[in-house]
C-alpha cells in the first residue's frame, strides 16, 4: 500500500516543524509572562504563588476559549462549505451583542 504524504518536499515538512515549534515557544512565553508579569507581589513573597495561581486559572480558561472558537469556526464552515464565510462576517457577533445588552 502506497504511504499517502502531506508535504511534497522534505523541505516543506522541515520548515512546517520549524513554524510550529518557534509558534509554540512563543505561546508558552506569552503564557508565562502573563502569569508573572506586572505582578503585585514580590518574587520572594509568600503570596506570589497564589496570585500566580489564580492567573494559570485565567491562561487556562483563555486557552479553552481559543480552542473552542476555533472548532467552531472550523466546523461552521464545514457545514456551510464556504471557506470564507465566517459567523463576524454573518453577523452572528453583533447578534450576540444584541442578545447580552437585552439580558443585561
Amino acid at each position: 500500500m502506497k504511504k499517502s504524504n502531506s508535504f511534497r518536499f522534505e523541505k516543506d515538512q522541515r520548515q512546517y516543524w520549524v513554524t510550529l515549534t518557534i509558534v509554540l515557544v512563543l505561546g508558552a512565553v506569552f503564557a508565562l509572562g502573563l502569569l508573572v508579569y506586572n505582578n503585585p507581589v514580590a518574587v520572594t513573597s509568600p503570596s506570589f504563588w497564589p496570585v500566580v495561581q489564580r492567573r494559570i486559572n485565567a491562561v487556562i480558561a483563555m486557552a479553552i476559549v481559543a480552542l473552542a472558537q476555533s472548532l467552531a469556526t472550523v466546523t461552521f464552515q464545514s457545514v456551510t462549505s464556504n471557506r470564507i464565510i465566517t459567523p463576524s462576517i454573518l453577523g452572528f457577533e453583533s447578534l450576540y451583542t444584541a442578545i447580552q445588552t437585552a439580558v443585561m
